[in-house]
């Protein structure tokens, strides 16, 4: 994990996690010109933008970052706000009773207790999609823009760098997930958001069993993050958290 701080130093902690593929530099781009009213922690996570390691799991990289805040005498938060990957890194991260966190979304989310078949499709889609990458990168940067919005170039970027063994490991974390005991104050300041269309939106009535504290936004007509990459200032700014 390569962690990197932007903004204002004496400003409200925010903690953006990003999605599989993209990088910290782009999340910041949901803040706009309000950049330097806030104190960001954007971290690219293990295998994505300048990181060059493999990623393991979602237990280590959450491990990595609540090293790096309690070096940083970091013990309150204004906002986590994680996507896709960077939401299940942050389910592994919120939890931790010795930081105060005021705020907490999470979009897209994946919820998937145990899903073999799921992880091996998943798996096998990306690999063939990072040999595309590979041989007409910049055909590949265009097409993921147009897909992913912001993401696109950092994703494409990502792609064509990570290992095997980091593309397995992202996808088994997003397809395991053990819904441990988040207490009720927990689960009343998460804001769960999802797209209409998003696979993981189908774990609604799950997830509502487990955490029925827990609050939901749905964007109607919207796959997975495809919201947030189209529309990334105005979905910041319609949370109307900050």
């Amino acid at each position: 994990m390569v962690i990197k701080e932007y903004g204002n130093p004496q400003g409200k902690i925010l903690l953006l996690l990003h999605p599989m593929l993209a990088d910290g530099k782009t999340m910041t781009t949901l803040i706009g010109n309000s950049l330097q009213k806030y104190r960001i922690i954007s971290p690219d996570l293990s295998g994505h933008g300048e990181d060059k390691g493999d990623f393991i799991s979602v237990k280590e990289e959450a491990k990595t970052l609540l090293a790096y805040l309690k070096e940083q005498n970091i013990f309150q938060i204004g906002l986590l706000f994680g996507a896709s990957l960077g939401a299940r890194v942050g389910l592994e991260l919120f939890s931790e009773k010795s930081i105060e966190i005021e705020h907490i979304v999470f979009e897209g989310a994946p919820f998937f207790k145990n899903a073999p078949i799921l992880k091996k499709v998943v798996a096998s889609v990306f690999l063939k999609k990072q040999k595309r990458v590979r041989k007409y990168p910049e055909r590949s940067v265009k097409k993921m823009q147009e897909t992913y919005g912001i993401f696109g170039e950092s994703m494409a970027r990502s792609l064509a760098g990570m290992s095997k063994k980091s593309i397995k490991n992202v996808v088994a974390a997003c397809c395991s997930f053990e819904f441990p005991p988040y207490d009720e104050k927990l689960q009343k300041k998460v804001l769960l958001a999802f797209g209409s269309k998003d696979a993981d939106y189908k774990q609604r009535k799950k997830i509502e069993k487990r955490y029925p504290k827990m609050r939901f936004l749905v964007h109607d007509g919207y796959g997975h993050c495809e919201y947030l990459a189209k529309f990334p200032e105005k979905y910041f700014s319609e949370l109307n958290l900050l």
